[in-house]
């Protein structure tokens, strides 16, 4: 079985609030280019978006943000399940930490726009389409940005 090296940087990322723009590049790299990194990274974020603690909850969202804008079909397929959409969904209606709550929409929305046209991930626009049907507001943008943890360049993929 091969060793997987993402769980050692996103504990990085997370005992230190943020780290440095290098580890999370490593993340998005490690999930780009070997697929049984994903079957880890999945459960871990959904346990840490999951978490008791907002400041924990808002990071998880914000590199999941990244790591989707930087990926490719295997992560967004893993990302694309009932199971980790409904996940999120859940959130809405347990969290009451309004940040966590606009983080999420902005991102279903941001999903649902950006993978619309695609039917091997129909789940993202039919959660965003569900809910926008059933008058749920979405905010246009987030105060949380992957931009200050990871300094883009013109080699980024996306």
């Amino acid at each position: 079985m091969p060793k997987i090296k993402t769980i050692p940087l996103l504990e990085i990322i997370f005992k230190s609030n943020g780290g440095s723009s290098d580890v999370w590049k490593a993340v998005s790299e490690l999930l780009y280019n070997k697929e049984d990194e994903i079957s880890v990274f999945c459960p871990y974020i959904k346990n840490k978006i999951n978490s008791y603690d907002k400041d924990t909850s808002i990071l998880a969202l914000t590199l999941l943000d990244f790591c989707v804008d930087d990926g490719k079909m295997p992560l967004w397929s893993a990302l694309n399940t009932k199971n980790f959409l409904g996940s999120l969904v859940n959130n809405l209606k347990t969290k009451e930490e309004v940040e966590i709550q606009n983080m999420i929409l902005y991102l279903i929305q941001k999903w649902g726009k950006k993978f619309a046209k695609n039917q091997e991930l129909a789940n993202f626009n039919s959660v965003y389409t569900y809910m926008k049907n059933n008058n749920i507001s979405f905010p246009t943008e987030t105060n949380h940005k992957y931009t200050k943890y990871v300094q883009l360049n013109k080699n980024t993929k996306n």
